[in-house]
């Protein structure tokens, strides 16, 4: 992807650090960094990294722990959404009453039954699930004998259902975990369509194929808590080849070469690359232009154009009776 666009912050955050009595040495040691409109955003590392802990700090999710620093978002509550790594669904309703239900939840209550169903349409067609709309979403409680979705088509309706009512700001944690190369690949593409139409996406991932890596525009790479590095990957790269200058290096190379460096170091090894990694100079430049807030989606409700309580506690009646 070109960098030479200039693409507005959607997230801000600074020295954003979180501790747990049960451990003497913090989750997060003061990370900052910016999420961009138009870009696909990674946190990556080794487990135990904090990747997670930080994405859902970013994502106001609730944290175990005492979080301090500051987040900065340049759009509304209404216009964020999140991905969870389980996909929860009820198990008998079929993917379109699924993406019907939350359309009635999310969107405005000033569209129109017709809006509603054309949305969910474009959707099932785009996610590439209309083929299987009738079909039960299925899980573990499900036991109905029907043929259900598979893990793919699952991941791509959780896509799906947060992006009903068309948000800026996704987060997603870990979304290709327990995908084949091929279905990963696919959440993926679809992911990339959506920074076409401005969406900024910031991920938690562990260990990505190239084909993968090559689809994130910026990559924080965390080890034990510090953000070593973080950057486009033709900067980490040229970073890597700095710290290991003897050793060959190709950019296929880079993410599991990283990875499998920042699994062998500590907070305090990690922090020392950090130290060569903030004095290095990269490649890219980024101009902060404030993203105007004022701008939204027709389908992007605040709390109030939602549809009430009585509507909504009906609708789940509705979809969830006998």
């Amino acid at each position: 992807m070109s960098r030479t666009k200039e693409h507005k912050p959607l997230l801000e955050f600074k020295n954003i650090s979180c501790v747990v009595k049960e451990r003497p040495e913090p989750i997060l040691h003061d990370i900052s960094g910016t999420v961009y409109e138009s870009e696909i955003a990674a946190l990556m590392g080794p487990s135990g990294a904090g990747k997670t802990t930080l994405l859902h700090i970013l994502a106001r999710q609730e944290v175990f722990g005492t979080v301090t620093g500051t987040t900065t978002r340049h759009c509304e509550g209404f216009e964020i959404g999140f991905v969870s790594q389980q996909d929860i669904f009820e198990p008998f309703l079929t993917t379109k009453e699924t993406m019907q239900l939350y359309a009635e939840l999310m969107l405005p209550s000033y569209t129109t039954t017709e809006e509603r169903t054309q949305k969910v349409a474009n959707l099932l067609s785009e996610l590439g699930l209309a083929e299987v709309a009738d079909m039960y979403v299925g899980g573990n409680d499900f036991s109905g004998g029907a043929k259900t979705l598979s893990g793919g088509e699952k991941r791509r309706l959780s896509v799906g259902v947060t992006i009903v009512n068309d948000p800026q700001l996704i987060f997603l944690d870990e979304p290709t975990t327990g995908l084949d190369a091929g279905t990963a690949m696919e959440v993926m593409s679809i992911l990339r369509v959506l920074t076409t139409k401005g969406c900024g996406i910031i991920c938690s991932i562990h260990q990505p194929r190239y084909d993968i890596f090559r689809e994130f525009d910026q990559c924080f790479f965390m080890a034990d808590g510090v953000l070593v590095a973080a950057g486009h990957r033709v900067d980490l790269l040229n970073f890597y080849k700095e710290i290991f200058p003897h050793q060959p290096m190709r950019e296929e190379d880079v993410a599991d070469l990283f990875l499998d460096y920042l699994s062998t170091l500590n907070a305090t090894s990690a922090a020392q690359v950090a130290d060569k990694w903030f004095a290095f100079p990269t490649a890219h430049t980024r101009v902060k232009t404030p993203r105007d807030r004022s701008k939204r989606s027709f389908f992007a409700a605040r709390a109030d154009e939602r549809p009430g309580f009585i509507r909504r506690t009906g609708l789940l009646i509705r979809f969830n009776g006998p």
